[in-house]
């Protein structure tokens, strides 16, 4: 099953806590913010962890 990631880059304080729950589905670019990256190896209980971690609610699953 796809899950489809909302990011909030106004929002994003670039703590990388999402990237270290789900590595394979979000990193920071050169800005210091996240940025999503669809149909990774991670498992959904990863990406929904890592978006459940966010300090500021940058993220969110569409649908939910």
């Amino acid at each position: 099953m796809s899950i489809h990631v909302h990011t909030d880059r106004e929002r994003c304080i670039g703590s990388e806590n999402c990237a270290r729950y789900a590595p394979h589905s979000f990193e920071t670019d050169m800005e210091g913010k996240v940025k999503y990256r669809p149909g990774s190896e991670d498992s959904e209980e990863s990406i929904r962890t890592a978006v459940e971690s966010c300090p500021v609610r940058a993220l969110s699953i569409e649908g939910d």
